[in-house]
C-alpha cells in the first residue's frame, strides 16, 4: 500500500500547490500495466530534471576549467536536441533558455536573443506543433 502524498508533505514540512503534479511525479510508469484507465506518470519529469540536472553540471564544470568550453557546448547542444525531439514536449510552442555568451551555438537551432540580451526564444509555429 501506497502512503498518501499529504504523508509526504507532512515529513517535508511543506505544501505542494498543483496536487496533480505531486501526483505526477510520484507515479512510476510501471503503474500503467496496472490501472485499465490512462494514467499520467513521471517519465517526462525525470527527463526534464535529467537534463536540467547535466546542463547544470556543465554549467559547474565550465567556471571550474574554462578551457572544457567547446565539449560543454557540445553537451549542451545535444541535450537541447534531445529535448526538442520528445516526443512528449512536440507541442511546446515557445522555448526559452538563459546564456551569458552562447548565443551563436543555440542560434542555429532556432533561438533568438529577447530582452535582457542573456534570454533567448524559440517559437515553433502552430502548423510545427498543431496535431490536426
Amino acid at each position: 500500500m501506497t502512503a498518501p502524498p499529504e504523508e509526504l508533505e507532512s515529513l517535508l514540512g511543506y505544501r505542494f500547490q498543483n496536487r496533480d503534479l505531486l501526483l505526477r511525479a510520484l507515479t512510476h510508469k510501471s503503474l500503467r500495466s496496472e490501472s485499465a484507465a490512462p494514467i499520467r506518470h513521471n517519465e517526462l519529469l525525470e527527463f526534464l530534471g535529467d537534463s536540467i540536472l547535466g546542463f547544470l553540471a556543465s554549467e559547474f564544470v565550465f567556471r571550474l576549467a574554462p578551457g572544457a568550453r567547446e565539449c560543454l557546448l557540445d553537451l549542451a547542444r545535444r541535450m537541447l536536441a534531445e529535448l526538442h525531439a520528445h516526443p512528449e514536449l512536440q507541442t511546446l510552442r515557445r522555448w526559452c533558455l538563459a546564456t551569458r555568451d552562447a548565443h551563436g551555438v543555440y542560434r542555429p537551432m532556432g533561438y533568438a536573443p529577447v530582452a535582457p540580451e542573456r534570454w533567448m526564444e524559440r517559437v515553433m509555429p502552430r502548423k510545427a506543433w498543431a496535431a490536426d
